[in-house]
């Protein structure tokens, strides 16, 4: 196996026959896909982060093969980095998304909020599943008072978009934007 790695993430991965078939790999597999060329695919990322301290972890790597001339491939790989060294910082507008037994805890809860620190509120959202899900996005971050004082009302769930997301998709919405001003001012 030849690794040739070059500049923009890229490697070049020149394979022969025999290499190919220890892997698993068949002209088959790379045309049509499938769990084998799965399977050999990721035997080769992991070899080739050993090598040479790139990988594709949580990126979309690109392929390109084209046929050798003595019976092997080569494999043109882009996306591929570095392992980060630093601790990637969250976000300040993260989203918070806290629990709701019932109505009578989220007006206590929304009336607080909007009370003591409604200019801290970049945007709030309401759905409903079995109770009522609030999602609040702080303008201040991890040290979110917001977030804090609607613990006292209800239950926290976590935090972040792809949450928030799933919330969406399976709770049915009753505000977007604006909810605890809206539940402030109208319950």
């Amino acid at each position: 196996m030849k690794i040739e790695p070059f500049e923009g993430g890229r490697v070049r991965v020149t394979l022969k026959q025999s290499e190919m078939t220890a892997l698993g790999l068949s002209y088959e597999e790379l045309l049509l896909g499938g769990e084998g060329l799965q399977k050999a695919l990721g035997a080769l990322l992991w070899q080739l982060q050993e090598k040479t301290g790139l990988h594709g972890v949580g990126q979309r790597v690109l392929i390109e093969a084209t046929l050798g001339e003595s019976g092997g491939c080569e494999l043109v790989l882009s996306g591929l980095h570095e392992p980060s060294r630093y601790r990637i910082k969250e976000g300040q507008l993260v989203p918070r998304l806290f629990w709701f037994a019932g109505l009578p805890q989220l007006v206590q809860g929304c009336k607080a909020v909007f009370t003591h620190m409604s200019h801290r509120i970049y945007r709030s959202s309401l759905y409903y599943r079995g109770g009522y899900i609030l999602s609040v996005t702080p303008i201040d971050g991890p040290r979110a008072g917001a977030a804090q004082l609607l613990g006292e009302f209800g239950g926290y769930l976590g935090r972040g978009e792809l949450l928030e997301e799933l919330v969406c998709e399976h709770a049915k919405s009753i505000r977007c934007g604006d909810a605890i001003d809206a539940v402030s001012r109208y319950l």
